[in-house]
């Protein structure tokens, strides 16, 4: 009974062994890159301000982790330019129905249609780019694309899509930065291009 209990263990043992050995650690930043600058975003979509809440969430998830510093421009090993690419818009649950009458020689036909332009819901999509820079050599570490979503539902005290979305831009900020930061202090295979 012993024996089967004593060889019980050594193939757990072995198994674990085996897990260990087929482990990869992430490519993120190099081990001398123990600090980041991340320079004020850029916005290129058509939601103002998107830019500067996207910027303070980075910070901030890098300043809760303490596997890289954040600091100024000139101390840092590392510099992240971020860009925020798109903000796109689709809608869901459509609002209204429209009728359109027609009419052909005499009779009339009545088709409908659902008013695009009322929709109920829809899905906000942000996509940022993210280049991190080794500060003293300019060589790119990470070039890489993210993409936040979110669904807004339909409300009684929002007066307007516009209102709706600049409710969610604290969201769709904290997730990309999410998304960033864990790429680069904690990245799992970063690699170079688009997230696929």
């Amino acid at each position: 009974m012993l024996t089967l209990k004593i060889a019980a263990a050594f193939v757990i043992l072995a198994l674990l062994l085996n897990g260990c050995a087929t482990y990869k650690a992430g490519t993120g930043s190099p081990a001398n890159a123990r600090t980041i600058w991340v320079a004020p975003a850029v916005n290129k979509s058509y939601m103002p301000q998107i830019s500067s809440v996207i910027t303070e969430r980075v910070r901030e998830s890098f300043l809760a982790d303490n596997a890289q510093t954040l600091v100024r421009r000139n101390d840092a090993d590392t510099r992240l330019d971020i860009t925020v690419t798109e903000l796109e818009r689709n809608g869901r649950a459509s609002g209204l129905t429209v009728a359109d009458v027609e009419e052909n020689d005499g009779v009339k036909t009545t088709t409908y249609e659902a008013d695009r332009g009322l929709d109920k819901a829809y899905d906000i999509m942000i996509t940022a780019r993210a280049v991190l820079t080794d500060n003293k050599t300019g060589k790119v570490l990470l070039d890489r694309e993210f993409l936040a979503t979110t669904q807004t539902l339909p409300s009684p005290y929002v007066v307007t899509s516009a209102d709706s979305e600049r409710m969610l831009m604290p969201i769709l900020a904290r997730d990309l930065a999410k998304q960033i930061h864990d790429t680069i202090a904690h990245g799992w295979e970063v690699k170079t291009g688009s997230n696929d």
